[in-house]
């Protein structure tokens, strides 16, 4: 008798689709700070505006695989779950190699992104940009509101974690390193400006861009005027005398012009998207001879809520522009529609209504669009849309929180109106209280179902849209055969039917091959890159006998650390499948997937000299085996030992704060290679 294997995998947020292409965001941060020793240091970056568009990756079909060989009768025995399964002895799988697909389009200015953004195509021949017009952009963010509602969600937190036993501690410390840093950042923007009052402009860009006077960790200083002219940057000197003020985020919000406006209101916290990551600055006005400037300082929180306020205002803003343009109203929410666009970051997307409840965009699923949902409750019987049409009635933008799918969901919507005074509620979410310990259970429970029960009434459970047993959150189990064949899917039922066996992630990789590998040599966490986001799934293998089973279940980073490490095993398995020239160049491209926000990627060599530093190509052939950190210590060192042993963390100390690297080897072509990626604690 021929045996047949079925894989089960449990995806998160948006869904394992046939034509899924996600963006690497990996690395931006180790390096810009700088080694003070071997070189000069250079503190991390303020303003960058470099963005790719993906690449759409067609289903392929497979070509046909040999079932596995029959076996003879197995002996009974319990597996790690305690549950009977055959014993068999384990199939040496091989990894499949990654097939890494490049990004070719580099947008090295912001008048070709304003461009390419304006088209929805490649960018084409750069242009003169225009001078500053104003416009009715509403500034994302006024005063202290998001810091407000960033220690309401620490307060949360703590509570919930009193109450449970600390179910999100490493969450928690993030929130609180956050809120630390805003503080911090309005401190240096509050000394910046008393230096700034007390001498003159020439002294104050000096001490902004080319000194360490106003940077702590990756935090640093930048200053425009007040028509968007940038004066001063702290970790970067491309923008200096450019006039920045109508230029664009991925989204389509106006960075620089949203930073001026919430100055000129008395100053406060502004969130928009750069360098494929969410930035949250602080801003104040200052006046100097009969002159207003703009002093800010900025970070990169990486973290869920803060990306969620960016893709809403983003769309609003992309919703405001489109009416500008005189289009009607759903070609904007189209592109919120699209799965594979810019509204879509791992499982984070952008939902709207209309002020009678009616959906007009649901990034994941545009199927449900259409739909009337009003009368809609969440598990505490209270009406999800109503709620947020009735409190938007009196707000221009707010959070809420219900309890939908088992668990908590924070979400974050704001009011925009039409050309023709009609209203619509532009919103995101996220589930603060889904962790991997959360992925791990629902494989668990998963497991032992499809154990008791079998395949048939298993895949009946996990396909049925009312069976909320087997999703939590944005949880859900996804089933393949051996083939890749897509039996059973927890979101979308649409993908039944269909084989995912060759389809491609967004760095190439075939990733449903490699759960179904990983699971084969005794399960574990599989990386890959999915919906603009990096992402991890769980995987474990059951055996039924006549037919094995994987149960996974994926995840999108919720940390800052999270995101570092998978950034750099990303970069191990992009230098691992490809010429080194290739993998250097890629990481090095300010434009490409090897950045995300202050998170970079660094190479050396075991004796030093370095291949890639983040974006800066200055440092590339230095040997910088001796630089120091600030209590003179040599950190280059400390990274390289830190993977004699496998990969190893290490932390030390760099413009005052401290910093965590995560680092790899990578054995290639006769050659070892220290790849690693960081962050400022």
């Amino acid at each position: 008798m021929k045996r047949y294997g079925l894989f089960i995998a449990l995806a998160i947020g948006s869904s394992l689709r046939a034509d899924s292409v996600a963006e690497v965001g990996q690395a931006r941060e180790f390096m810009t700070t700088g080694v003070q020793s071997a070189f000069p240091a250079k503190p991390a970056d303020a303003m960058h505006n470099d963005t790719a568009l993906p690449t759409v990756v067609p289903l392929q079909r497979p070509s046909e695989i040999k079932p596995l060989p029959a076996a003879a009768a197995p002996d009974i025995q319990l597996d790690k779950f305690g549950m009977v399964t055959p014993a068999r002895k384990s199939a040496n799988a091989t990894a499949m190699p990654a097939a890494v697909d490049v990004r070719d389009v580099a947008i090295s200015d912001e008048a070709a992104l304003d461009e390419s953004f304006d088209k929805g195509k490649k960018p084409v021949k750069r242009r003169k940009r225009s001078a500053p017009t104003t416009t009715n952009q509403a500034p994302r963010a006024t005063n202290n509101a998001d810091y407000k509602e960033r220690k309401q969600e620490v307060q949360q937190r703590l509570a919930q974690e009193r109450a449970s036993g600390g179910f999100t501690p490493g969450a928690d410390e993030e929130v609180r390193q956050e809120l630390a840093k805003r503080e911090r950042a309005q401190q240096l923007v509050e000394r910046a400006i008393g230096f700034f009052n007390e001498h003159t402009i020439e002294e104050a860009c000096n001490a902004f861009t080319l000194t360490k006077q106003f940077v702590q960790g990756e935090l640093n200083v930048f200053l425009f005027d007040i028509e968007g002219v940038c004066m001063a940057d702290g970790a970067e000197s491309t923008f200096l005398w450019r006039n920045l003020y109508n230029m664009r985020d991925r989204f389509g919000f106006m960075v620089v012009r949203g930073l001026v406006d919430v100055a000129k209101q008395g100053g406060g916290w502004v969130t928009y998207e750069w360098r494929n990551a969410t930035k949250v600055s602080y801003v104040k006005r200052v006046e100097k001879g009969g002159k207003s400037y703009v002093i800010g300082c900025g970070f990169y929180p990486h973290s869920r809520s803060d990306a969620v306020v960016s893709m809403v205002r983003g769309a609003a803003a992309w919703f405001d522009k489109v009416k500008e343009e005189g289009r009607p109203p759903a070609e904007g929410f189209g592109d919120m529609d699209y799965p594979l666009g810019r509204f879509i970051d791992g499982s984070t997307y952008v939902f709207a209504y209309d002020d009678r409840g009616t959906l007009v965009a649901f990034g994941d699923l545009p199927t449900f669009v259409g739909m009337n949902q009003l009368d809609q409750k969440d598990e505490d019987g209270r009406y999800i849309v109503k709620e947020i049409i009735d409190r938007l009635s009196k707000e221009s933008e707010a959070w809420f929180e219900f309890k939908q799918n088992r668990t908590r969901r924070r979400s974050f919507a704001k009011r925009v109106q039409d050309a023709e005074g009609k209203y619509y509620f532009i919103g995101s979410g996220y589930y603060p209280d889904i962790n991997k310990d959360t992925v791990v259970d629902l494989v668990r429970r998963g497991y032992e179902f499809m154990k008791k029960s079998g395949k048939s009434q298993a895949v009946q459970a996990f396909n049925d849209p009312t069976e909320n047993e087997f999703k939590i959150g944005d949880l859900y189990l996804v089933v393949y055969d051996e083939k890749g064949m897509c039996l059973a899917n927890g979101r979308n039922a649409g993908f039944v039917g269909q084989n995912f066996f060759n389809t491609q992630d967004d760095a190439g990789e075939y990733y449903v091959r490699n759960i179904i590998n990983q699971a084969k040599r005794g399960g574990g966490w599989v990386d890959a890159r999915l919906n603009n986001s990096l992402w991890s799934v769980y995987v474990e293998e059951v055996d039924l006998g006549i037919e094995r089973v994987v149960i996974a279940s994926g995840i999108y980073p919720s940390t800052r650390r999270e995101t570092m490490e998978l950034m750099a095993k990303g970069a191990v398995s992009y230098l691992t499948a490809n010429d080194s020239a290739q993998a250097f160049s890629a990481f090095s491209d300010r434009a490409g997937r090897f950045v995300r926000g202050d998170l970079e990627i660094l190479v050396v060599s075991p004796i030093g000299y370095c291949y890639v530093y983040g974006i800066d190509l200055d440092v590339v052939w230095r040997n910088i085996i001796n630089a120091k950190d600030d209590e003179g210590r040599q950190f280059i060192k400390l990274i390289i030992n830190s993977t004699n042993e496998g990969p190893g963390t290490v932390k030390y100390r760099l413009n005052g704060a401290v910093k965590e690297s995560y680092a790899e080897a990578v054995e290639k072509d006769g050659k070892r290679y220290i790849v690693a990626s960081s962050m400022y604690m």
